[in-house]
């Protein structure tokens, strides 16, 4: 029922704007001037748009809380309205704000890497030494790169973690760049900073590591004592064969009807918030009622080395 409310107010609505959009060009029936018509065009707008921000009814098969986090997603997505009813959009949605942070966390480290670079170069002595510290020595981890929070400077960082988590932050920053520095894949660590975006208060810090040759960790206490891997490796790692044949077994192992799964051509790499990453593939199978459908699969890489599929219509 207010479903059919809203698309009627949402249809009168849309009306109204045109008729508006007609009087500003010759003004007609109630309408006298194009003041008047330009008053009722921005009407018509503001009403569209709060008709548009109300979420959709929830659907009896999708719990609340599952809910929730749609209509979430596809707030931040700037979806449509209806996004959180289809599995494909919500799918598409969670890539669109996975892209975006993953962007914005880009764009953050390549800042913080300049910086450091800058600073580095700054605090040489002048001798044309490009990586090494002020005595000449050439080290596998800037000085720089470890100059603890400051309480004043860093205040956000202290609100958020305490003071206890800060020591937590700070021992993890000297483990990670150790650890990256001994990897064979940097050559040497100019940078390390917590990554607000991946870590969670007050006890799961992830500090991302950058090198002077462009490498990236991000760098968890669960990976220090396993093994870190660049994110240039956790990407690679998600398009290998064994990782593909492992996402093809699990989520054939899912369907209805097995046998039927018929893998399409084409496969993407995506990123969740958390920075892990996964492989998108596409096929079709028959479902319960013996109808051929197109579906899509998610098979994301876990942190302790397993996997996580989540199958959707397309």
């Amino acid at each position: 029922m207010v479903e059919t409310i809203l698309g009627v107010a949402a249809l009168v609505a849309v009306l109204v704007l045109l008729y508006g959009l007609v009087c500003l060009v010759r003004p007609l029936w109630l309408v006298h001037s194009r003041k008047q018509a330009g008053g009722v065009v921005i009407a018509a707008l503001v009403v569209c748009g709060v008709l548009g921000s109300v979420p959709p009814s929830r659907p009896s098969n999708i719990p609340p809380p599952a809910w929730a986090e749609r209509v979430e997603v596809c707030r931040r997505a700037m979806a449509v309205r209806d996004c959180p009813k289809s599995d494909a959009d919500v799918a598409a949605a969670r890539a669109a704000v996975a892209k975006a942070a993953h962007d914005a966390e880009q764009g953050q480290v390549q800042s913080a890497t300049a910086a450091a670079t800058t600073a580095s170069a700054a605090a040489g002595d002048g001798a044309g030494l490009k990586y090494e510290d002020r005595d000449g020595v050439a080290r596998p981890v800037m000085d720089s790169a470890l100059n603890p929070y400051d309480p004043k400077d860093d205040a956000d960082i202290y609100r958020a973690w305490g003071t206890a988590g800060v020591r937590r932050i700070e021992r993890l920053r000297h483990a990670a760049a150790d650890a990256v520095a001994k990897s064979g894949k940097c050559d040497q660590v100019n940078l390390t900073e917590l990554a607000d975006q991946r870590s969670k208060p007050p006890k799961h810090p992830v500090v991302m590591v950058a090198c002077v040759n462009q490498a990236q960790f991000f760098v968890s206490e669960e990976d220090v004592e396993r093994g870190i891997q660049s994110e240039d490796d956790r990407a690679a790692a998600v398009r290998s064969v064994t990782f593909t044949t492992a996402c093809d077994e699990q989520v054939q192992a899912m369907l209805t009807y097995p046998s039927s799964f018929n893998l399409h051509w084409g496969q993407e790499t995506t990123k969740d918030d958390a920075g892990n990453y996964g492989l998108v593939i596409h096929f079709d199978a028959l479902n319960g009622f013996g109808n051929k459908v197109p579906k899509s699969a998610v098979c994301m890489s876990t942190p302790t080395g397993g996997m996580k599929v989540r199958i959707v219509n397309r």
